[in-house]
This record gives C-alpha cells, sequence and structure tokens, in this order.
C-alpha cells in the first residue's frame, strides 16, 4: 500500500511540476537535494571499500522516500486537503488494522500479559509507538472541542464522543503492547503539550482557566493510572527489574558489567556506537550499519543500533547529520508557526507536534524513525503544516 501511495504522490508532483518545483525553492528542498546526494555519494564509498551494494543503496534510499512524504505535505496544502480528515483516514486505517488483524486466538495471553499485542509483521514496540502517536494527536484534538469552544454544538460534541472513544481504543491498544518505550514517549509527550497548553492560561478568564486546569489534572490522573496498569504483567515486572539493575550497575562505573537484557543491550550499543562514531567522525561508516556491528566483537542479537540519532550519525557522520537534524529543525519551526499563526486549527497543529514529540522520544530506543514505511503519516502532517506556515513565500518566489 506505501509503495502504491508513493507511486500516486510521484505522479501528482510531475502532473502538478509547475507548482511542485516549489519546493526546492525552499531551504528544505536544497537540503533534501544536498542531503540525498550526500547520502548517494556516501553509498557508493561504502559499496567500494566495505561491500553490500545493494544494502548500502537501500538503506540511504531510505531518507529519500522519508522526504518524499514530507514533499506529498505540499501536495496536501497545495489542493487545500483538510488535515482533520486526513488524520481521521490514519486513525480508521489503524482501527481497520486492529479489527481485521487482531490475533483473537492469543486474547487471553494478551490480556493477561504473557504476550504482546502485534498486527502482522508490525511489532509490538513500533504498535504501541504509532498508538502513541495517534493517541497524542487525538487527545489534543479533543482537549480543545467541547470544554473551550464557543460554540456548544450537536456536531462538537458528536466529535467529541467519536474522539474519546477513538482515544480509549488507542489507548487500549498501548497498554496491550505491554512496552515500556512508548508509554515512555507518550507521557513525554503529554507533558510537553500540557506545557504548552499552560502557557496560554495568562490570555484566558478565570473561567476557562478552571476548566482548562481541571482537566488537565484529570486527565493526568487517567494517563498515570494507564501508565501503572500497564506495567502490572509479570514479564513487565520482570523487565523493569533487570533495568534496575542496568542502571545500577551504569552509576557503579561497571560498565563491562551491564547484563544483556533489552536495556543492557541499548546502552551497550550506545557505548559501541559513540567509539566507532569517532573512527569515521566526518562522513560516517555507510548507510549499511549491519555490516559496522557484524563486522566487530559486539555479539549484538540486533543489525541496528535500536537508537535512530545514532544510526544517522553512524551511516552519515557529522556532515549527514547536520543536514539531517537541519531538515527536521525546518519541519519543526514551520509546524510551530502555522499552530501560532492559525488559531482555528490549533488542536489539530498542536497534535501534530505532539506526536513528533512521541516519535523523536521512541527513536532513543529504537531505529525506526527515519523509516518511511513506519513514520509516512507524520512526515506527511508536518510537511503540509510547514509549507502551510510559509506559503506566502512560496507564492511570492514563482513569479
Amino acid at each position: 500500500m506505501v509503495h502504491i501511495a508513493e507511486l500516486m504522490i510521484l505522479i501528482v508532483v510531475v502532473l502538478d511540476w509547475q507548482n511542485s518545483k516549489k519546493i526546492f525553492q525552499t531551504l528544505y528542498g536544497k537540503i533534501f537535494i544536498i542531503f540525498s546526494v550526500f547520502g548517494l555519494v556516501i553509498a557508493s564509498w561504502a559499496s567500494l571499500h566495505f561491500g553490500y551494494t545493494d544494502s548500502q543503496y537501500e538503506q540511504s534510499l531510505d531518507y529519500i522516500h522519508m522526504s518524499l512524504f514530507i514533499t506529498a505535505g505540499w501536495l496536501i496544502y497545495r489542493f487545500k486537503i483538510n488535515l482533520g480528515h486526513l488524520i481521521i483516514l490514519l486513525i480508521l486505517g489503524l482501527f481497520l488494522s486492529l479489527l481485521f488483524h487482531f490475533p483473537f486466538e492469543n486474547l487471553d495471553k494478551i490480556l493477561n500479559g504473557q504476550a504482546r499485542l502485534r498486527i502482522q509483521k508490525i511489532h509490538p514496540i513500533q504498535l504501541g509507538a504509532y498508538s502513541s502517536a495517534l493517541a497524542i494527536g487525538t487527545f489534543v484534538w479533543l482537549f480543545g472541542l467541547p470544554l473551550f469552544s464557543k460554540k456548544s454544538t450537536m456536531n462538537v460534541w458528536l466529535g467529541s464522543f467519536l474522539l474519546t472513544v477513538a482515544l480509549c481504543i488507542l489507548l487500549c491498544a498501548l497498554v496491550l503492547t505491554w512496552t515500556r518505550g512508548p508509554w515512555l514517549a507518550f507521557f513525554t509527550a503529554f507533558i510537553v503539550v500540557i506545557g504548552i497548553k499552560f502557557l496560554k492560561l495568562r490570555k484566558l478568564d478565570f473561567k476557562q482557566s478552571s476548566r482548562i486546569i481541571t482537566t488537565v489534572v484529570f486527565s493526568f490522573l487517567v494517563v498515570f493510572g494507564m501508565i501503572y496498569g500497564s506495567m502490572q504483567s509479570e514479564p513487565l515486572i520482570n523487565k523493569i527489574k533487570q533495568d534496575y539493575q542496568v542502571v545500577e550497575q551504569i552509576f557503579d562505573g561497571e560498565v563491562d558489567k551491564i547484563p544483556k537484557t533489552s536495556l543492557g543491550w541499548r546502552v551497550r550499543m550506545n557505548i559501541f556506537a559513540w567509539n566507532k562514531f569517532w573512527e569515521r567522525p566526518i562522513f560516517g561508516w555507510g548507510p549499511y550499519v549491519k555490516q559496522v556491528i557484524d563486522n566487530s566483537n559486539l555479539g549484538s542479537p540486533w543489525g541496528h543500533l535500536h537508537n535512530s540519532y545514532w544510526e544517522v550519525l553512524l551511516r552519515f557522520g557529522i556532515v549527514g547529520g547536520i543536514l539531517f537534524g537541519a531538515g527536521i529543525i525546518w519541519l519543526l519551526r514551520g509546524v510551530w508557526l502555522d499552530y501560532r499563526n492559525h488559531p482555528d486549527q490549533e488542536p489539530i497543529l498542536l497534535g501534530i507536534y505532539g506526536a513528533f514529540v512521541v516519535l523523536a522520544v521512541w527513536a532513543l530506543i529504537d531505529y525506526k524513525f527515519t523509516g518511511w514505511e513506519n513514520t509516512a503519516f507524520i512526515w506527511l502532517l508536518a510537511g503540509a503544516a510547514a509549507y502551510r506556515a510559509l506559503r506566502a513565500k512560496f507564492e511570492s518566489s514563482v513569479q
């Protein structure tokens, strides 16, 4: 399905080329071109020195695919597609996947915490991250409807009810993945968006401020209760105990004795990445990180680093890291400007920002942040918001 979507985006970009070419006149467009060329050059160099030619180019093209979905954000802006409708479509897509591919044969084990919820090939950690990102967006959207709308119409209350149902399903899916990282990501994003809301209290009257504070406190208690409940499965409790042992070893300075648990391996791989990075800090080792791990004495059970930031730095070095980071900062700035300039779209845009925070925290423990097939939806939404925020510049640059 993603490949079909990718092909459709390319067709529309080509057909609308007179307007699509404006993308390359923006800062992001220029960064995209430089980074794409740089990535392919590094892939060529790495294939000559280390082999794995197909894998080198395939991993490099992942970043170009990611940029293609950001480019699709321009098409959303150009054709005035409603972001709210797009988010609803994304949520429905996840719901349909849950409905048609739910492992009902393992339901008892999943409910008891003896098995983790996964949908076909989607790993529980990834499913938890998707659910977290969509849940934080849904929460912020819901937050802005019934409590703070100037008009309490039937549509507002119906929308609020549907969003509440959607939020409950997303949070239940998150709970049933029995994972720690996505909850950490969700809670971090929750604190960020609530903090942004609190900054606006001074502009509101006492009644609205009181409602916001009451809602925040209630939401915090509900979220904290769900996090506490999701941590009660015996396998997860054992993992938390193992994590505590890892933290103890780190504070005791006994890094070499860190147990080879889930968190233990992540710590070991971060140390490994740090050491390897300084061997080739400028241009990196090439896009195929697995060959770096396989040719070491690390003995890792994984062929990746479980940290998206180290993946970028080890692949492309400081030069690639700066280019990639500059593109992300441009996107975040665009979303933030759109949030400030369009008060009527505030819940949706703050939800997109919150989803970005979820994925940014998740990237600390997984390697899929740059995988276009896993995070296309956030690049799509962020791209649309960024282009709309800077539309005046685009329109003036066409002439």
